[in-house]
């Protein structure tokens, strides 16, 4: 997990598939500013591809939000090395 503001840089050493979801932090979203790993639970690795479709599709503001309220939770109670 990467907060926003945090410089950093991705290299991919295999065949990799990046995903990002930019949570603003002008929408409440704050978190310490440092890259932390989070396992990718089933659930977490769903609500991820669920966000993804939801934004990709006609979904409103307010169900999108929502989803990301969930993410924001996940965040904050998965077990996480800071680095």
């Amino acid at each position: 997990f990467v907060p926003a503001g945090v410089q950093h840089e991705s290299i991919a050493l295999s065949n990799t598939i990046f995903v990002g979801i930019y949570l603003n932090p002008e929408f409440g979203a704050t978190y310490e500013p440092q890259v932390r790993t989070i396992a990718l639970t089933p659930f977490l690795n769903e609500l991820l591809q669920e966000i993804r479709r939801q934004c990709e599709g006609e979904t409103s503001h307010e169900e999108v939000l929502h989803l990301l309220a969930v993410l924001h939770d996940q965040i904050l109670k998965s077990n996480v090395q800071t680095f």
